[in-house]
């Protein structure tokens, strides 16, 4: 047993606190590995093929999760698939993106001929093939699934990224005992809003694009085409048709349908960019604003949930950063769905955030004899890291995990490994400034803070002992 040192936590300061606590993210940490697959992967049957990318089943060693990788041939990418920075854009778009409904992006790794993409292995099925399996399972949780798609494309937006091209192809399905669970997987047509106007729209199948890209000029509105697409499949079984060019889309008997529903319908089919639907629109319209858009889960696990919330502390910036990597490197393909499913259930508004307000009003319901108001300050002053006074997914997965599971000595070694460089066993300024990216005063300033908490002996350098040490403190 690790005997754990009397340490005072440092301060709250513009070092520890805004800012500089968010250096150690989900972006920081998913770096390109050169030298082809980690040898932490045991590579198993292929799954599909096609020219420009093979996808196939491999095992995380570490923790015997099952994974995706997808192997892409680099001679087969258009000058498109890659940044201005020469990095595989669909890469850079998934380290920008933490969400319930995105698909998990673990590890990248290179070689001379591949880029290798270690992703979630979501078990749920095909768009269009649940959909004609499981139509009536689908219609009775109608509004929670285009909740989740508009949420997520709102989100989407918001991290300055469009999809550009929805296929019905990218989008998985999965039936639980509390609904129908929606995830997203294909973003290699996704692009960022600041590129719009100086790549070409990506070619595909015309009924995925919006009337708009015919002209060449497009926008976040074509993926709200997209969704209409989705909802017309949700509604009657097949997508709407084209009649003769220029002249629209034939679509079901919309005339059966109740007149919120239409209305959005048709709102998001809009071909006038000016006139359709946005996602915040659709998502506060009136037609959503009851309970069943919203994704309830049974009150034991959003109690279990809550109390590893609340007993969560960030007062230490190494400790911060484990939890971090942890909670998107190896939080298991079960948990992650049971949190997805309580974060849904938190999120009753569908903005991909637990806001001060949700939280205040999970309280008032479930915490009887608590004072509401002290709970939820406790809570945020704790959770939300980055202090915008609200929960984004990452910060809910890093609090809600189960650190009595992930902080064992197997999984804490994985994250050693990851901010150990070098591999020399001990943790050096050096080794996080690789991690972290060196060359101004923030950076600067955050390793030394981490190296001062957890340097107990002042050899100059973390060790596994004194990892754990901050890993496991309560406070």
């Amino acid at each position: 047993m690790i005997k754990q040192p009397i340490v005072t936590p440092a301060p709250t300061s513009s070092v520890t606190k805004g800012k500089v606590a968010l250096l150690c993210t989900k972006a920081t940490l998913l770096q390109v590995a050169a030298g082809g697959i980690s040898k932490d992967y045991e590579v198993k049957e292929t799954l599909s093929y096609s020219p420009y990318m093979q996808v196939r089943k491999v095992v995380h060693i570490p923790s015997g999760e099952t994974r995706v990788v997808k192997i892409i041939d680099k001679s087969s990418l258009l000058p498109t698939a890659m940044t201005s920075g020469r990095a595989l854009r669909e890469v850079e778009v998934l380290k920008r993106l933490e969400s319930p409904s995105i698909v998990r992006l673990f590890e990248v790794f290179e070689d001379k001929f591949r880029f290798y993409l270690i992703e979630e292995a979501f078990q749920g099925q095909d768009f269009l093939q649940f959909v004609s399996e499981s139509g009536n399972l689908v219609r009775n949780h109608l509004k929670s699934v285009i909740k989740q798609l508009l949420a997520s494309i709102s989100y989407i937006h918001t991290q300055g990224i469009v999809l550009t091209t929805l296929h019905f192809s990218g989008i998985s399905l999965l039936s639980v005992p509390e609904g129908v669970l929606i995830k997203l997987t294909d973003f290699q047509s996704a692009v960022f809003t600041e590129e719009i106007g100086k790549i070409a729209f990506p070619k595909g199948n015309s009924l995925y694009s919006a009337p708009e890209t015919a002209t060449g000029r497009w926008g976040p509105e074509a993926d709200l085409w997209s969704c209409g697409l989705v909802l017309h499949t949700l509604l009657f079984g097949s997508p709407p048709r084209f009649q003769s060019p220029g002249n629209g889309l034939i679509l079901g008997n919309t005339g059966e349908l109740e007149e919120g529903l239409r209305e959005m319908l048709l709102g998001l089919l809009e071909t006038a960019v000016g006139g359709r639907w946005t996602a915040a629109r659709a998502l506060g319209c009136p037609w959503m604003a009851d309970s069943a858009s919203v994704f309830a889960v049974s009150e034991p696990r959003l109690q279990e949930t809550m109390q590893e919330m609340k007993t969560f502390r960030s007062a230490y910036k190494l400790k911060d950063a484990i939890f971090t990597f942890l909670s998107f490197h190896v939080l298991s393909n079960t948990d992650s769905q049971c949190l997805q499913e309580v974060f849904l259930s938190l999120d009753t508004n569908g903005d991909s955030k637990v806001s001060r307000e949700e939280l205040l009003r999970y309280f008032q319901t479930h915490c009887i004899g608590a004072n509401p108001m002290h709970e939820v300050a406790d809570l945020l002053s704790q959770v939300d890291v980055d202090g915008s006074g609200f929960i984004d997914y990452s910060e809910f997965l890093r609090a809600s995990m189960n650190r009595r599971k992930y902080a064992s000595q197997e999984y804490l070694q994985v994250a050693f490994r990851r901010f150990d460089v070098d591999g020399c066993g001990k943790i050096s300024a050096k080794d996080l400034e690789t991690v972290l990216g060196s060359g101004n005063e923030e950076t600067e300033a955050f390793v030394h803070a981490i190296i001062a908490e957890a340097d107990f002996n002042k050899d100059g350098e973390i060790d596994f002992t004194e990892f754990m040490t901050v890993a496991l403190r309560k406070f």
